[in-house]
């Protein structure tokens, strides 16, 4: 049933005048009587005795009115929310992610997006890449950084080739070299960065043929740099992460370059909610110059 007929039911029930509801709705009268008719039809019986002092309802239309009037509250509330969500005065953005993007890029990201919808919330769940796939695919979140190798379902953006480097320390052999050939890693004791799936340290290793005697595998940068910096062994680490400098630990070129592919994945053929879309072009502008240059185009056809 139209919302309008039910506004018309309480207009003639508070003014107990179809000519005085029909101007508080800015309708004509015959237009405000047709609308309680269609009600009474629909239903079988009369909402309002028509009487010298006006319109009085009758007792079925005094049973249905408090219902009535609970419904075009929930209705106006639901209008005030659409309308606040629409203005982005309320929302929420949810985001999976792992360390190095949430450490070096989303802070800034985050404050600017604050700064321009201060009523916005958002929520950040840190996983490996395997659970940052299924919590965009199963809908947890709205999107997601994670690396390649990613589930079915899933589309996927380039936001940045980050370089990966190895980690020793100052008193290693490698320390003295510019480029370390990644041949010299077989046998040698190293910390693997990895959880679930198999991460780009691995696949890069599988790909150049070369298997490092691996001590601890981990998920966690920092593990690895501490590991290093007491002198146990080497790990690859992505250069994004490395912003500080780390006493006794120095980060070397690998030859071939090893590149990590930080790629934005959303759930294919989805619908991005306006908070998302709005954050993701907060990103876009936020990191401009340190993100892949196509990837503002890339993601163009979501955030319409």
């Amino acid at each position: 049933m139209n919302i309008s007929k039910y506004r018309a039911f309480l207009k003639v029930a508070a003014t107990r005048s179809f000519s005085q509801a029909a101007d508080q709705l800015y309708c004509t009268q015959s237009a405000a009587s047709r609308m309680i008719l269609d009600l009474e039809n629909y239903w079988g019986f009369k909402l309002f005795s028509r009487m010298k002092g006006g319109a009085v309802l009758t007792p079925e239309g005094e049973a249905l009115h408090p219902l009535i009037e609970r419904l075009v509250l929930a209705e106006n509330d639901v209008q005030a929310a659409a309308t606040a969500f629409a203005r982005l005065t309320r929302g929420m953005v949810r985001i999976a992610t792992f360390a190095s993007v949430a450490t070096v890029w989303l802070p800034a990201v985050i404050k600017a997006f604050k700064t321009k919808y201060p009523d916005v919330n958002y929520e950040i769940l840190m996983g490996d890449y395997g659970e940052i796939d299924h919590w965009v695919k199963s809908g947890r979140v709205d999107f997601g950084f994670t690396s390649p190798e990613i589930e079915e379902g899933l589309e996927s953006f380039l936001v940045k080739a980050d370089e990966m480097v190895l980690a020793v320390h100052e008193s290693h052999p490698f320390a003295r070299m510019e480029r370390v050939p990644v041949q010299l890693l077989n046998q040698e004791p190293f910390f693997l960065l990895e959880k679930g799936r198999l991460g780009p340290v691995s696949l890069y290793l599988r790909e150049e043929n070369i298997t490092p005697a691996v001590e601890l595998t981990t998920f966690e940068d920092y593990t690895i740099v501490n590991m290093v910096r007491m002198g146990l062994g080497c790990g690859i680490l992505p250069r994004l992460m490395l912003q500080r400098p780390v006493e006794q630990v120095l980060y070397k070129h690998l030859d071939p370059v090893a590149r990590r592919e930080i790629l934005l994945v959303v759930r294919e053929g989805s619908f991005l909610p306006l908070a998302a879309k709005e954050f993701l072009k907060c990103f876009s502008s936020e990191l401009d110059g340190t993100i892949e240059p196509t990837f503002n185009a890339d993601i163009r056809k979501y955030l319409q």
